[in-house]
């Protein structure tokens, strides 16, 4: 059976309705979900929220159960290092409506001291954004913890941030701290740490979908904010790098005809998120189509990676 760990593997989207989320990633992704899903938890290794395997041998097993199993094939040297307690990196696809709320995360050490969990480290890539759709990220200007709470209980904390214009391509790295907000319109890709801990700051006095209005965290929030101008914005490099970060690198392949992928890197897993156009992940033991809005997990023992296409841009990503 371990042969089989040589072909790339393909998850069960697990779908979330969210009061900000809307029709997109049925519409556009193809996704079976409705019209207030907000995201698509494309491999995941949250308790609760566990990814689980769809076709082929391993078809029903979990993530868990994939890395209990085969451990360093899966992972890789550097998987087993960063995944000490499980698989350190999630995957979303999001479709924001309406904005979300004002939030942010903290950093390693502070979220295993108060929660015993990750940190949340995240990057974002715009697949599609509707005319004058913007992002918020972190202040307009520099600024202190005095202005921000004056701003905050004022009702006024949005007029001291950073709208952004987005449009489709555009990507950004958000680290612990920065305040930060999806706004509406925007359907995007996220890569982040295994991590579920968010701090609400302003969720614009808007009830959740049961009516009951989300619960924010203005004091937790108070020693985590950054309070400099955001300076996060992605740019691609050589061979399609856009974040090389401590916890993940991103390519963004542009792909036409056939690519191959350096082996020298097969020291960690590597996951392939499509966003444009169709293609075809292949390793020695077999191949996976890709579509936009779906993502493919290679493990580390795969051999022979290389992505066809007639034309289509793919995200990779794998661990430093």
């Amino acid at each position: 059976m371990e042969a089989h760990l040589h072909i790339p593997i393909r998850f069960k989207p697990i779908l979330k309705d969210k009061v900000w989320g809307g029709g997109k990633l049925h519409e556009l992704l193809n996704k079976p979900s409705g019209s207030r899903c907000g995201e698509s938890w494309e491999l995941s290794a949250v308790p609760g929220d566990v990814s689980v395997v769809s076709g082929g041998p391993f078809d029903g097993m979990t993530l868990e159960e994939l890395q209990q199993q085969f451990g360093v094939d899966l992972m890789g040297e550097k998987g087993m290092d960063h995944g000490k307690d499980g698989f350190p990196l999630l995957f979303k696809f999001i479709d924001a409506k309406e904005d979300l709320s004002v939030q942010l995360h903290p950093d390693d050490a502070l979220a295993q001291k108060r929660h015993q969990s990750l940190g949340k480290t995240e990057m974002w890539y715009v697949m599609q954004a509707d005319p004058g759709a913007r992002l918020i990220l972190g202040f307009d200007q520099p600024t202190t913890s005095e202005t921000y709470l004056k701003y905050l209980h004022e009702g006024r904390l949005t007029e001291l941030l950073a709208h952004v214009p987005v449009k489709a391509g555009d990507a950004f790295f958000i680290s612990p701290g920065t305040v930060h907000a999806i706004g509406g319109g925007v359907m995007l890709a996220e890569i982040q740490q295994t991590s579920d801990v968010t701090y609400r700051l302003y969720d614009w006095d808007r009830p959740d979908v049961d009516g009951s209005y989300r619960e924010l965290h203005t004091e937790q929030a108070l020693d985590v904010i950054r309070y400099e101008a955001f300076d996060g914005q992605l740019h691609k490099g050589e061979d399609g790098l856009l974040c090389r970060s401590d916890y993940f690198v991103t390519h963004l392949l542009e792909v036409e005809g056939e690519l191959g992928r350096p082996s020298s890197e097969r020291r960690s897993f590597h996951v392939y998120m499509g966003v444009e156009g169709q293609s075809t992940i292949h390793t020695e033991g077999g191949s996976l189509e890709l579509h936009p809005g779906q993502t493919v997990l290679v493990p580390a023992a795969a051999r022979g990676v290389r992505i066809s296409a007639s034309k289509a841009s793919i995200l990779e990503v794998y661990l430093p």
